[in-house]
């Protein structure tokens, strides 16, 4: 997997607000302004350490 949203494998759909921020690069500028989908392709947010 690319990690960056580049190879469209995270794309997800979006199920309710808007995506302000694509940072991907498969999407093109009409796709992006649609809001339908977004490319996720690593969570950004603290991770739980394993037991």
């Amino acid at each position: 997997m690319c990690q960056e949203g580049a190879c469209g494998t995270c794309e997800t759909r979006i199920l309710a607000r808007r995506a302000d921020d694509h940072r991907d690069s498969i999407l093109t500028l009409a796709e992006q302004a649609a809001n339908r989908t977004m490319m996720v392709p690593r969570g950004r947010g603290l991770r739980a350490a394993a037991p």
